[in-house]
């Protein structure tokens, strides 16, 4: 038992790592597909933003807003859509690998504590 929580400790460590550079990579696309295809919903984006907000910050929260492919009424084009959906899923398998590596260091935790 501990050799396999050892094994899924070894691989989602690197997973991880690999899933939020992803995440960042293609959070940033569609914050450049926004940019480039719906400027005017970035520029109210950034009128409604905090000072010293990060450019991640403002597309996370534009990211949050889509709803079947809409955000606040405005139709989304196909490339900001498949973007929002890949990052999307690479967020999710990010916070799903993180709960697993989370798990398995508890259970080493309290299975043996002695090491």
């Amino acid at each position: 038992m501990l050799a396999t929580i050892d094994i899924i400790v070894a691989i989602t460590i690197p997973l991880e790592f690999v899933l939020v550079i992803m995440y960042f990579f293609n959070l940033y696309r569609f914050k450049m597909s926004i940019c480039r295809d719906h400027l005017a919903l970035w520029e109210s984006e950034k009128e409604n933003s905090r000072a010293f907000e990060s450019v991640f910050q403002k597309a996370y929260r534009v990211l949050k807003k889509v709803d079947n492919g809409e955000v606040d009424g405005v139709r989304l084009s196909n490339s900001a859509e498949k973007i929002a959906i890949k990052t999307r899923r690479i967020m999710y398998a990010s916070l799903t690998c993180f709960f697993l590596l989370l798990a398995s260091v508890l259970t080493l935790t309290f299975i043996d504590p002695m090491k």
